[in-house]
């Protein structure tokens, strides 16, 4: 019997082979990781086991069982938190090319994720702490879905997702200083975009008589000092 012969018995004799796939760019993931420990995938993958850890290709996996799972109703009628399919058709109406985003829902907020980047999300989840992935959009607030202030300042609001509504420059001011903003009688109610010289500033919640600052309250103006003109930066 010739070496290879040899090896092909012996594995046959002392191993089980386990055939699975893992996501796109996953399989350069592991391969690094294992070349870091001086292993084989092989080994990489018996050392994992043998630390009753779960393989960076199960992660993925168990991620989306559990946002599966916020989706489905449990116990007696009630549902866990999670998002509806008509809930999640309207928030991806919010963002431009929404398919290219993945929804994750993290306590009462939803965030959008690149999907071409979830393979290196989830190497990350494995070894360190997230604090926030991906870009806010949504905060729950009863039945309804708030837009986060980050979606408003970012690049991938769609721009006629909410109506807009032009304010002046002391309006401007009061709003960054989450003080209340009166708007004109002509706005809508509801979530509005408030824009200064068509630049977004933020949301507002118009009931009419008054509208909701939904401004950050850590992000407001604490200063009093409102200079005279306008100073204006030129890039």
């Amino acid at each position: 019997m010739n070496r290879t012969a040899y090896k092909n018995q012996f594995n046959a004799d002392h191993y089980e082979r386990i055939n699975f796939s893992v996501p796109k760019g996953m399989k350069q993931v592991i391969k690094d990781l294992a070349a870091d420990k001086g292993m084989s995938m092989n080994k990489y993958f018996l050392f994992l086991v043998n630390k009753d850890q779960e393989g960076l290709f199960d992660n993925m996996q168990l991620a989306e069982k559990s946002r599966e799972k916020g989706r489905k109703v449990q116990g007696k009628g009630k549902q866990t938190p999670g998002l509806s399919k008509e809930q999640l058709a309207i928030l991806q109406k919010w963002i431009f090319t929404a398919d290219k985003y993945e929804f994750i829902q993290k306590g009462g907020n939803v965030s959008a994720f690149p999907k071409c980047y979830l393979p290196e999300l989830s190497a990350l989840q494995s070894s360190i702490r997230i604090v926030q992935a991906g870009l806010e959009i949504a905060g729950q607030k009863g039945k309804d879905w708030i837009p986060c202030h980050a979606l408003a300042v970012s690049g991938i609001l769609v721009s006629d997702a909410f109506p807009c509504e032009e304010i002046s420059y002391e309006q401007a001011i009061a709003y960054l200083r989450k003080e209340a903003v009166t708007l004109s009688d002509a706005a809508p109610r509801g979530v509005v975009l408030l824009t200064y010289k068509h630049v977004p500033l933020g949301f507002v919640k118009n009931i009419g008589n008054r509208a909701n600052n939904l401004y950050p309250q850590e992000w407001r103006i604490r200063s009093g000092y409102l200079p005279e003109t306008v100073v204006k930066v030129h890039s």
